[in-house]
């Protein structure tokens, strides 16, 4: 049995209440009472705390000694994967026209963390149904600007105006591989996603990426589908589960 209570300052910060992540390694039958009662032990606060924990969709022992602790299941998260981006071509009802694709300068980073309070609508706080929507969205926010300060990689498209239309933060996670962090089309331009996920996947192909990875809330059905398009696979899915001491009060 091992449980781990890790404190999570950026995400207090960014929500306004003390938060820390739950680590739980797998129980034995003949353990779990015994653990049930030690995560209820590290869950108690004196003020309102979110603890959060994100487990395989497949742990059937921990989404049960999850439940049985107080947590309630958030945001199903879908892991997927491409690979053979050097055969990459888009799918045909896609068309021929693509998007501008630049990467980011100081002033594209300042305009997406700008933008970044309007774009999202899932995420592992949206979901929760006692995290109002503008103290989430102020975490995404928050995210991005994180991202600006650490320099993580950005693209962007920008329309004839010089307006922004869509971005995507993302690292080279080892060589010839992409993790996708964070994208998104600005809102009323999402008509143009399609074309911007075809825009950004042909640049990492013509730079030589053999593979790329993300992780996307399952709720999230046009994103989903979008990737399925264009020839993306789960590969594993995971159960968020939240715990907020005096649940009945909404973290405003």
């Amino acid at each position: 049995m091992n449980i781990i209570a890790t404190p999570t300052p950026w995400d207090t910060k960014a929500l306004g209440i003390s938060t820390f992540e739950i680590t739980i390694s797998e129980t034995s039958a003949e353990q779990e009472d015994e653990t049930v009662a030690h995560l209820i032990e590290a869950t108690t606060a004196s003020e309102k705390t979110l603890f959060y924990c994100r487990i395989s969709a497949n742990s059937i022992a921990n989404k049960r000694i999850l439940t049985r602790a107080g947590f309630y299941n958030c945001e199903t998260q879908l892991q997927i994967h491409r690979g053979g981006i050097k055969n990459f071509l888009a799918p045909k009802e896609i068309g021929t026209k693509r998007l501008p694709i630049t990467i980011a300068t100081e002033q594209d980073y300042i305009d997406v963390g700008a933008e970044a309070l309007r774009v999202f609508k899932y995420s592992r706080f949206h979901e929760d149904p006692f995290i109002s929507p503008d103290v989430a969205d102020n975490r995404m926010r928050t995210w991005c600007l994180d991202m600006h300060r650490q320099g993580i990689s950005l693209l962007v498209s920008r329309n004839k105006f010089g307006q922004l239309d869509a971005f995507l933060f993302y690292k080279e996670t080892k060589s010839q591989h992409i993790e996708l962090i964070l994208g998104g089309s600005v809102p009323g331009k999402g008509m143009l996603t399609p074309l911007f996920w075809a825009s950004f996947l042909e640049h990492f192909k013509e730079n030589g990426v053999k593979s790329i990875s993300t992780k996307i809330s399952a709720s999230n059905l046009v994103i989903a589908n979008i990737y399925f398009l264009f020839g993306f696979s789960v590969t594993s899915a995971y159960f968020d589960y939240h715990k907020l001491v005096a649940p009945h009060d909404s973290v405003q």
